[in-house]
This record gives C-alpha cells, structure tokens and sequence, in this order.
C-alpha cells in the first residue's frame, strides 16, 4: 500500500527527530555564540585595563561556556600572593620575543586581573566569621541549577513552538546570562577565599605593602617601570658627595673628588653667544618664538650645516629643513616619536650605547636593542646585515627594524667614522633597504645621526658623516642632530641643539610632536646657538683649536694609562682618542676582587672612596661605568671625561688610578 506523504500521522515521528537534531545544532550554534560575545566582552574590558606586569603569570586560555560550568565542580583555592618585586632594568628583549610577549599577555590578562585587584585589596574586606568565605559557594550553586532548569525549559519550549526565531534569542539570552552570573559568582568565591586566608595568615606574615597616598595621581606601568639614567645617578651622588666634603673640610683632612664623570666641557662659551644672550636680555622681554624656532636662526643652523656638511647645489638647506629643539635629547626623541608607536617598532644602536635612547624607546612603547660589541670600533656592513636579519627576518614576527641611531663621532669611545667606512654604511643601508623596504606599505627606516660631538674631532668629522655620501633615497631617511652642547659652544646648560632634515617634508610633522613636549626651545638659548654658529661659520679654525685643547687632556690620560698597565702586568687599559674629550678606558684584566673590581661599578665606587686614603692624598676619583652604555659590569670598562681645566686635576686622578690599581693587583694575586 502507497502511503501519502502529506498524512500528518506519518510525518509526526520524523518530524520530532528532525526537530531534535536540528535543536542540538543550534544549541551547539549558540554555545559558539556566546563563546563570541563573552570573547568580544573581555577584549572590551582589557581595552580599559593598563598594562601589568604578567610576564611571570601561567598561560591561561579564555572561559568558554563549558568552562563556566566546571568551575562549579572544582573546589575553590585562594589564590597565591606575593609580594610585588620591585622593578629592575631588563634585559633588553629579544627580537622575535616582543609581539609574542604582547599576544600572551593579552591572552593572560583576564586571569591576572583577578588575582591583580586581589593584591591590593584592604585587609580590612576580610569577612567576619560569622560568614566564613568556605561555605559562600552554596548560593552559587543554588544559581547554577535554577538557571539550568530554565535553559531546560526553555529548550522544552523550542521544540513545541512555531517561532524558533523568537526561541534561539531567548536561549542566547539566559546562556549569555548564565555564563556572567556563573563567572561572578566564581570570582566572589576566589575573592571571598583569598580574604581568609589572608585574615588567617596575617600574623605570621609580612607587613601588607602600603597603600598610596589619599589622592595620588594614577602612574602608568611604562613610566613606573623606567629606571634613572645612571649617567645621571652618579652626577647627583657625585655632587652630593663633593657637597658634603667641601662642607666638612676642617674635620675630613681636605678630603676631595676629582670629578671625570660629566661631559660637562670646560671651555667658555664663544664671546659671540654671550654677546646675543645678553642684547636679548637687554631688551627685558624674553617671547615665544615658532614651534620649529625662530626663522633666522634656523637659516643660521642650516648655513652651518651647508658649510660644514659640503652641502652645495640641489643638496644644500634651507630654514625649511631645520627645526630648533630644546637639546639633543628632545631632538632624538622628536625622530624617535615619529616611527615608534608600538613593540613591533624596533630602535637600534651599535654598542656601546647612550642609555638615553633606551629609555625614551621604551616611552614610547618600542622595542629597543644593541648590536655589535664593546670592542667593535664602529659599524660594520657585515653588523648592519645582522642587525636587519636578525630584526626584520624573524618569520613567526611582524616587527621590523624603525629607527637605526649612530652616535659618530662616538660617546664614550670617541672613535668616528672615515670616509672609506661611511662610503661603505652608505652603500649597505641602501642594499637592505631594497631587501626588506621596498615593498613595505608602513615605510622604511630612519638614520638617527646623533654627531653632537662634532667640533672636538681630530680630523673633520662632517666629511665622514653618512649625510656626505647617502644616495637621494636614504638621505630622505636621514635626521642630523647636532648640538651646541659640546664643541659647536660649550653650553650644555642652554638647551640648544636641532635637527636637519633633507626631507623637508618631515619637519612640520617634527614640530607636531615638539608642540606638546616643550613648545619651542628656549628664545635665550636660540640667540647663544645663533650667535655660536654664526661665529664657527666665519671662523671654521676655532673648531680645531677646540680640539688641541682637549687633545693635550685626553693624551696625558692616555699616556699615564699605558704606564699603569706596564707597571702592573695588564693589557693595554686605552687608546689615542679620534674625538671628544673622552677616554674610554679596558680595565678587564685587573684580577676581580670582592667590593673592588668584580664588575665595573664595584671598581668606581673603590676609585671615589679612595677620598678617605691618606696614601693617595685623600682624593677620589668620579668616573662613569661601561654598564650605563649597556655594555656587561663584568668587563671593567670605564668612561673618564678629560674635560678638566687644570691640567694637575687629570694627574692627580691618575694617581688615584695607579692606587687602586695597586690595591687590586695585591689583593687578587695574594
């Protein structure tokens, strides 16, 4: 017999297992959607959340649904506190580990939310013991199985009506409602947890950490985490010190620091910058000037560059590729700010490094490291090519090299460039360029060159920069930093440096950022620059006299240096410097003795406490470690600043060198 296809009575039992499968796919449809929406809701949160330190923080995959349901069979563990450690330096990261850091803190940053606002919740949220955090669960599960029951209604429901529409909304609903009640509740349980056990364990632990201020203002994590310059550590420890001693001179034998541990030039200004600060005072009015600076001085930098630099013809600058800045530090960090936003923008310098470009890397959220070695004299093409594969070519990473910055002539070794080496960095950066760049929709790179050393330099530095050979494209890269600091004027104190661009274009985006650091740079200190440059222009002979005078220095430290070493057995200690007044000094094999020389600060704090040794006269010596340039403590390398009028102040150090050398040698061969 032919049965009719249309009769009801035959249809009604597939119907219902049609009516069940398709029930089970949409709930497994509406799982994933709410799997979306709390997802959706927790990067929703994390947006408004700052950054914490999670680095040592398990892996934690985000709750899902089902995982709401099984904390309720899990018994609840208080969760581990530890007081927070205070924060050190860290190492710099490695290339490929930065955007993986990121991805993995996004990924643990629920988790570690809870436990963070645990940490710092008052002691006194403890509950009373009349409502004992163990038995808060119960509720929760009371929760749990009415919700249950009315998914489970709800799902009766869906099979019985014609508006499953209507049906599935209701269901995403209550799962939606679920999974936030279930969460809270789980939360609740943890917080309630974490209060008793440490109301229970007060007594035998330490002191809860203090809490900030009424009133403080919030600090975020980045500018929390920064460390001193340590340059700038041992200038204030140093002053302090020579304070103290100067104050206590009748009881402390006269007792005194020679102080080589500032780049601090001691020559006088040009007469021609003391002159035009003084006209701008006479006139009693001291305005603002335009963010980039005052017109006619930015024509006068411009002009110096073009007369220094060699830059004729189609090459040479104009007011339109300059813009003044309030030092050499603003100057780097405009060029830095203008490519780094993020950790997949990297910054790299050769070593060693200014510590500054670190940190102001670090401002602004980039990635920061060194390549090469202490005893690399400068860049090489073969470390350049490193750098760049090493940084660009990592294939489970996005981040690429931003931001490349060469201190030349170089702070704190003094060596420069000749022009065979720049002809072949040119040559290189436009070889990597097209490698890694040329299909790059973000754009390339920058070259940071940070020359405020030129005017102390042995030969002329500017010949050997890399603006004097870079082709069309890669000055288009190109930020020259320049300063009156040092030897273009001796006013380190006046803030006055700027930037040439070959890029004319850059430059109002340059004055964007300067706009809300500083505004513009001091009016007084643009009438010294003005003034100095415009001398140095007409007399370009003052710069190599600037450089005899520190020569004489820096080569009777050399000289005594050597002797020292000879005396003692060691290896060379330094070198004839080619620039600056600095001396970069290899102590590495003084035999290491405990306090004294087993990493570059233990041997400077022994050189300046030797101003309690009567044997050395009672004078210390200040000097700067090579770990503040991010080389290893453990290579004793040493900065010493020649910068010393009296020519019997750099013996008199060097006595107190051959001392504690003496000292060490004794004490570590003994």
């Amino acid at each position: 017999m032919q049965h009719n296809n249309d009769n009801p009575t035959t249809l009604e039992p597939r119907a219902s297992e049609a009516a069940n499968v398709l029930l089970l796919q949409k709930m497994a449809t509406l799982e994933a959607k709410v799997d979306q929406v709390l997802q959706r809701s927790n990067q929703d949160s994390i947006k408004g959340v700052e950054e914490f330190d999670i680095e040592d923080q398990p892996i934690v995959r985000r709750p899902s649904v089902t995982d709401v349901f099984k904390c309720f069979d899990e018994p609840v563990a208080p969760p581990v506190v530890t007081s927070p450690k205070a924060p050190e330096l860290p190492v710099p990261p490695t290339l490929q580990q930065e955007e993986a850091k990121h991805v993995e803190a996004e990924a643990k940053v629920d988790d570690h939310h809870v436990s963070y606002e645990l940490e710092e919740d008052d002691e006194s949220a403890t509950p009373a013991p009349s409502q004992p955090a163990a038995t808060e669960g119960g509720p929760a599960w009371a929760g749990a199985a009415a919700a249950l029951a009315i998914i489970g209604g709800l799902a009766l429901a869906q099979r019985r009506s014609n508006h499953a529409r209507a049906a599935e909304v209701v269901g995403v609903t209550t799962l939606v409602s679920l999974g936030a009640f279930a969460i809270g509740a789980h939360i609740g349980a943890r917080a309630r947890a974490h209060s008793a056990s440490s109301s229970a364990s007060s007594s035998s632990s330490a002191a809860p950490l203090p809490l900030l201020a009424e009133g403080a203002p919030k600090v975020v994590s980045h500018v929390g985490k920064a460390k001193d310059l340590l340059i700038k550590k041992i200038a204030r420890e140093t002053a302090a010190l020579q304070r103290d001693l100067d104050a206590n001179s009748a009881t402390n034998g006269g007792a005194r620091l020679v102080n080589m541990s500032q780049g601090v030039p001691c020559l006088p200004i040009f007469e021609a910058a003391h002159k035009a600060m003084t006209a701008l005072l006479d006139k009693r009015q001291l305005p603002y000037s335009d963010v980039a600076g005052e017109p006619d001085v930015r024509e006068s930098a411009a002009a110096f560059v073009n007369a220094a630099y060699r830059q004729t013809g189609a090459k040479a600058f104009t007011k339109d590729n300059v813009i003044i800045t309030a030092g050499a530090i603003q100057a780097i960090y405009n060029c830095l700010a203008l490519s780094i936003e993020g950790p997949l923008d990297v910054v790299a310098t050769p070593l060693p490094a200014y510590s500054i470009y670190q940190q102001q890397t670090g401002m602004l959220r980039g990635t920061f490291t060194t390549f090469g070695d202490s005893n690399l004299r400068v860049p090489t093409p073969d470390s350049l090519r490193e750098l760049f594969s090493a940084t660009n070519g990592q294939p489970d990473s996005n981040q690429k090299l931003r931001v490349l910055v060469l201190c030349l002539p170089n702070n704190p070794t003094g060596a420069m460039l000749t022009a065979d080496e720049a002809q072949e960095l040119c040559a290189t950066l436009d070889c990597l360029w097209e490698e890694w760049y040329a299909k790059d929709p973000a754009g390339g790179f920058s070259i940071v060159l940070d020359e405020v050393y030129v005017g102390i330099t042995a030969k002329p530095a500017p010949s050997a920069s890399l603006l004097t050979f870079a082709s069309d494209r890669l000055r288009n890269a190109i930020f020259l930093v320049s300063s009156c600091s040092k030897g273009l004027g001796a006013m380190p104190g006046a803030r006055a440096a700027w930037i040439t661009a070959p890029n004319a274009a850059v430059i109002p985006e340059l004055s964007k950022i300067q706009l809300v650091c500083t505004g513009n740079a001091s009016t007084l200190s643009q009438a010294g620059l003005k003034g100095s440059l415009d001398f140095l222009r007409t007399n370009p002979g003052q710069m190599d006299e600037v450089w005899r005078y520190y020569q004489v220095r820096t080569s009777l430290v050399v000289r005594r240096l050597k002797e020292i070493a000879t005396k003692f057995g060691l290896s060379a200690i330094a070198t004839e410097s080619e620039a600056t007044f600095y001396v970069w000094c290899d102590f590495g094999s003084l035999p290491r003795v405990t306090g004294k020389s087993e990493t570059d600060l233990d041997f400077v704090a022994f050189l300046k406490s030797l101003h309690s040794d009567g044997t050395t006269g009672r004078v210390g010596l200040a000097a700067v470690p090579g770990s503040a340039f991010e080389v290893a403590s453990t290579d004793l390398r040493l900065r010493l600043s020649c910068a010393r009028e009296e020519l019997s102040d750099l013996e008199t150090a060097m006595g107190v060198v051959e001392r504690a050398v003496a000292i060490v040698c004794e004490e570590g061969r003994a």
